[in-house]
């Protein structure tokens, strides 16, 4: 993510350079002589199912906030997840004019973006460091880990926030389809996104558990009924087959249970 933020950042430095092109926006399917040996090529900035991962909102937070407000934090919120068991630097990918952090019951520390990294980004990141959070506030290692709350401000006004759970645990099964109206009389699909979540919204990303899929109706799916979740989330798609009516998909996990979606091929 750091490594396209800093591409951006020398691009929008110089009058003379139109834009900047990233390698890639998506891992694809590739041979046995690139990738990472898996035939995959996983250089994107987006899964290959279209998930974005950290450095995707690095570039989507370059957009004006009147079009969209980001707020990402590029943590798991996690004791472990940095060196000496820290969570600092903590780098909050986002447009708005300042941010503030708030752990456990201590108040709300506050940082602007910073501009000596980033002097030439449009909206530069948020990083919180040792010049706003004493890591003994955030008790001994192994002893506590407290809930955190992330929220953008502009203006003056919060206009957005995220919550980070210090005890995160399997919580809802989310099942996103791109499209519930299909056509029946031509050729046509849709994508459907599988998300393990906690008891904030946010991804499980260790979370490996075995997704199984069933469809009845009229469509079919694209693929092997039994997926694993990688980074917390998965992907297929399913595929209309010249019938018309209700299609019924079910999906379930071991640990999180099964949820239901009806679509229709019209």
């Amino acid at each position: 993510m750091r490594r396209h933020l800093d591409v951006l950042n020398k691009a929008y430095e110089n009058p003379v350079i139109s834009g900047a092109i990233g390698w890639c926006m998506f891992d694809y399917n590739t041979h046995k002589d690139f990738g990472a040996g898996d035939r995959i090529c996983h250089h994107g900035v987006m899964d290959i199912f279209r998930e974005p991962k950290f450095a995707a909102w690095g570039y989507t937070s370059q957009c004006s906030p009147a079009e969209q407000v980001v707020l990402q934090p590029v943590t798991y919120w996690a004791r472990g997840e940095k060196d000496r068991c820290e969570v600092l630097p903590l780098i909050v990918l986002t447009n708005c004019d300042y941010v503030e952090l708030q752990v456990g019951d201590f108040a709300p520390k506050r940082a602007e973006p910073d501009r000596a990294l980033y002097p030439h980004l449009p909206h530069a990141p948020v990083i919180f460091d040792s010049r706003h959070v004493n890591m003994n506030d955030l008790g001994a290692w192994g002893m506590l880990w407290r809930d955190a709350t992330v929220t953008g401000y502009i203006n003056g006004k919060a206009v957005s926030t995220v919550k980070l759970s210090g005890n995160p645990v399997p919580t809802t099964l989310q099942v996103e389809v791109d499209d519930t109206q299909l056509h029946a009389h031509e050729k046509d699909a849709t994508r459907v996104i599988v998300r393990a979540l906690d008891q904030a919204g946010r991804l499980l990303p260790f979370m490996d558990d075995v997704v199984h899929v069933e469809v009845t109706g009229a469509a079919k799916l694209l693929g092997p009924d039994l997926l694993t979740l990688k980074g917390g989330t998965t992907g297929f798609w399913l595929e209309t087959t010249g019938a018309v009516g209700d299609i019924t998909l079910c999906v379930s996990t071991r640990r999180m249970g099964e949820q239901r979606v009806t679509l229709q091929a019209a």
